[in-house]
């Protein structure tokens, strides 16, 4: 591979945020060389089966620079041509005297009460004030193949589907080790490996808890209405962590939520038998009409969450001294994806004393194949 006698990174997970990590350090040094380590198919986990809704909500004031990044980098590949994310209205729902001093402070302009006149369509949740905004519904495996192409593309890139991390050298050698025995030497290791982190050794777990660190399951359904009104619009309800909003195809819709047990093992997969829908069951029977919707499909995740949800990049010597972890919170791929990853080449390429090209020549048009995705 081309460039493979510069400073060499590994990014370890194969999802939005890893592929993206890639494509940032790709963009930012002309000399590093990048190898994407994926122990299924790129994109194939919460990547492709989490909510797939971008909405601009920060839930801190650290929150809001990632948001901002995000959509900025997002409009200018739309600008460019880019096809993957298209925009939706979304009804913002907060109880009453919370709609200004907590969503105005959390979601980025332009959000606005709803008209008093609007004709009734949906039924909002019985108290609740409602507000009107932007937000987008994301084509979230069309991205990551976007930005596959991006990396090879590169020539300093690579892309390696199946090829489970099993560890990291603490021992500061830069080697990757992979299941099977292959190994891939690194000058530095970007982790995005999600809920998987704390269990990989007891310096690790001590890590991650010395930060707050905590994985919790998020059910992803598929919902389809036995209705006529399928209105294109999303609604969120931030203090019960409830979206509903419109697939990216206008198929089906699309419903995700965290289940409040907390600590969960990852490796040990959740059921839908096991999760309580009582509380998703009263919002979709009072916004849709009972008996007109359904569960059509679902994916129960492990998802890992910082302090107040915030995403975590953060060089971690308990796992080797060229190591960078990027881990966070429920939603972060489809809606930090751009901002996380420039966070983390930025963290990647400082600590092997590599400078960044100025921004302005970071961002190439996609090719005619992006455009069209």
């Amino acid at each position: 591979m081309a460039g493979e006698r510069g400073p060499r990174l590994v990014v370890a997970g194969g999802g939005v945020i890893g592929l993206a990590t890639a494509v940032a350090i790709l963009r930012s040094s002309p000399e590093a060389s990048v190898t994407v380590l994926e122990k299924a198919s790129v994109g194939g986990g919460a990547s492709a089966h989490a909510g797939t809704l971008d909405i601009p909500y920060c839930n801190s004031a650290r929150h809001r620079p990632l948001v901002e990044a995000s959509w900025a980098w997002h409009e200018a590949r739309a600008a460019a041509g880019a096809a993957y994310r298209r925009a939706v209205p979304i009804r913002w729902y907060a109880e009453p005297g919370d709609a200004m001093s907590q969503l105005a402070c959390h979601v980025l302009p332009p959000l606005v009460p709803r008209a008093p006149e609007s004709p009734p369509d949906w039924q909002a949740p019985e108290g609740v004030e409602e507000h009107e905004g932007r937000a987008f519904v994301v084509d979230c495996p069309a991205w990551c193949r976007a930005l596959v192409r991006e990396i090879v593309r590169s020539g300093r890139g690579q892309v390696v589907e199946h090829t489970a991390v099993a560890a990291l050298d603490e021992a500061g050698r830069g080697q990757v080790r992979c299941a099977g025995g292959v190994v891939h030497q690194a000058d530095h290791v970007v982790a995005c490996l999600g809920p998987w982190l704390p269990s990989w050794s007891p310096a690790a777990a001590s890590w991650a808890a010395a930060r707050g660190l905590r994985t919790k399951r998020v059910a992803g359904l598929n919902i389809e209405l036995r209705s006529a009104r399928r209105l294109q619009c999303a609604v969120a309800w931030p203090r019960w962590d409830l979206h509903f909003h419109p697939a990216f195809d206008r198929g089906s819709y699309r419903m995700s939520f965290p289940d409040p047990d907390w600590d969960v093992d990852p490796d040990r997969p959740g059921t839908l038998a096991a999760t309580d829908l009582g509380q998703v069951s009263a919002f979709l029977d009072r916004l849709l009409g009972a008996g007109c919707w359904s569960v059509a499909g679902h994916r129960i995740l492990a998802d890992t969450y910082g302090p107040e949800l915030t995403p975590i990049v953060e060089r971690c010597p308990a796992l080797g001294e060229q190591v960078t972890v990027v881990t966070g919170t429920h939603g972060s791929g489809v809606r930090l994806a751009p901002g996380i990853a420039a966070a983390a080449a930025h963290a990647a390429l400082a600590g092997i004393g590599l400078a960044e090209t100025p921004r302005r020549a970071r961002t190439p048009r996609p090719t005619a194949a992006e455009a069209r995705t």
